[in-house]
């Protein structure tokens, strides 16, 4: 017999009676990481500072909006919280998101890394999200990638992002680590 066999499932229903910071992943819940660190903090500051600062000279600003540590309901038995992301929607009517945001940004830390790299890189390009944005504290290093045919290529990382038909930003990676 497997683990998934005898472990229990739960659903966003359950998720939402819980107290603490946990995600759900297609029924398994996953604590979250204690509070992040200085450094990743602000390196989550200096990258939502900038993409609002672009956001709000472009023509989309109404329909784009940047959030940091929201949770997105991807489905019935799936919650994340991405460090930051941006979503195309308009601004969501309750407490969450239930539609892919077109860019998510994870910062590293180490008892994140291997989720972030792994799980959560594969769990984005499966649900549709276009851009995925991986920032390193530690090293001060950055990787974006791009969605293609449900899987993410590597692009260069100071690339002009088309966000919407009418909106594009440039992730400043000068700026970021400062």
């Amino acid at each position: 017999m497997s683990l998934k066999e005898v472990l229990p499932t739960y659903t966003i229903a359950d998720y939402l009676q819980w107290e603490g910071d946990w995600e759900l992943w297609e029924g398994y819940p996953v604590a979250m990481a204690p509070s992040p660190t200085p450094e990743h903090q602000n390196t989550g500051s200096n990258l939502v500072f900038g993409l609002m600062s672009q956001l709000k000279t472009e023509p989309c600003s109404n329909r784009c909006r940047v959030f940091y540590e929201l949770d997105w309901h991807v489905n019935e038995t799936t919650v994340v919280r991405p460090d930051v992301m941006i979503y195309c929607h308009g601004m969501p009517g309750g407490q969450w998101i239930s539609k892919p945001p077109t860019l998510i940004a994870e910062i590293l830390s180490p008892s994140t890394r291997d989720r972030d790299l792994i799980a959560k890189k594969t769990l984005y390009a499966g649900n549709g999200v276009k851009y995925y944005l991986i920032t390193d504290p530690e090293s001060r290093s950055v990787e974006l990638f791009q969605l293609s045919d449900n899987s993410y290529s590597e692009i260069e990382a100071s690339s002009r992002l088309k966000l919407i038909e009418d909106c594009e930003v440039t992730v400043n990676v000068s700026d970021i680590f400062q």
